[in-house]
């Protein structure tokens, strides 16, 4: 695997990692969690996670389109994780996830993730 374009994940756990002082909290289940700015909620196991570094990680200039934000953890962490991703078009038919807006305002991914809510 080309790693070039891989940033170090800390993974805590199997459910757990941190990327940049951001931390993601991994689950197959319980889809009440919420997004907060403590813990960034990805509606994924690990191994589909550590599948798109693998397949993303060596692409250079990659642009991604999403179908289902949720709570916008997957966007994060791709965002977050993949250095190499120059823009990611995420679309879902929910209301927005203010959470989620907000770290992507704050957190500097604005010029990357550009959400579209119905």
């Amino acid at each position: 695997m080309d790693t070039k374009n891989i940033t170090n994940i800390n993974w805590v756990s199997d459910f757990k990692c941190n990327i940049n002082g951001l931390e993601f909290e991994l689950t197959t289940s319980g889809y009440t969690k919420k997004t907060t700015a403590e813990s960034i909620i990805v509606l994924k196991p690990k191994f589909l996670l550590d599948d798109y570094q693998s397949r993303f990680g060596g692409i250079d200039a990659l642009n991604l389109l999403e179908v289902g934000i949720f709570q916008g953890g997957t966007t994060l962490f791709l965002a977050a994780a993949l250095p190499n991703i120059n823009k990611i078009a995420a679309l879902d038919i929910a209301p927005p996830v203010e959470t989620f807006l907000k770290i992507v305002q704050d957190g500097g991914f604005a010029s990357k993730i550009f959400p579209y809510f119905s």
